[in-house]
């Protein structure tokens, strides 16, 4: 039962991460099309979608490598 809760909060987690890079992707398409004015909002905050998605990826790897070694990882 644990290991479906832990499957449950990864799933969550993935699709946190992957709001935070749709955020950033959509930032960066504002600016090439020259919106920005109207999503002032949005540009105000564009950082904290890349923070937010590194923060959330080294987590998500530090799940998938916990309690394996070194040579494991090179292994993969």
């Amino acid at each position: 039962m644990e290991k479906r809760a832990k499957r449950k909060e990864q799933f969550e987690l993935h699709v946190l991460r992957c709001v935070a890079a749709l955020y950033v992707m959509f930032i960066h398409l504002s600016f090439n099309i020259g919106i920005t004015p109207q999503f002032s909002f949005f540009s105000d905050y564009g950082l904290n979608g890349v923070a937010i998605f590194y923060v959330i990826s080294g987590y998500l790897g530090f799940l998938t490598y916990s309690g394996r070694s070194v040579g494991d990882y090179y292994k993969k």
